[in-house]
């Protein structure tokens, strides 16, 4: 994962705020990972290893959100590193946990 997808998910692990996460908040952390996995795997319909931005706009829906498919391209221009159109699981979760949090 890059430092930013790890900083954000230890910060909404770290109940304490201690900055770090002890045994329990990372057993917390991994349960949220694997889950997550399952989700973009779920989504990931032509099994490319990354989600389009189709792809992304169906994930969305079914986490309840009605965004447009314009906000869905915007999502993956933003959290597309590699300039292939598409996000894969690191820029999946990162992205999804900003909507979630913002």
């Amino acid at each position: 994962f890059n430092p930013e997808t790890c900083r954000l998910m230890i910060g909404m692990f770290d109940k304490d705020r201690s900055g770090t996460i002890d045994i329990h908040e990372f057993a917390a952390l991994w349960k949220y990972i694997q889950d997550w996995k399952t989700c973009f795997d779920r989504f990931d319909t032509d099994r490319s290893g990354n989600i389009d931005a189709n792809e992304l706009g169906n994930a969305f829906r079914q986490f309840g959100y009605n965004l447009s498919a314009q906000f869905s391209q915007m999502v993956v221009r933003m959290f597309d590193r590699r300039g292939a159109r598409s996000i894969n699981f690191d820029d999946f979760i990162q992205a999804c946990v900003m909507l979630k949090t913002y």
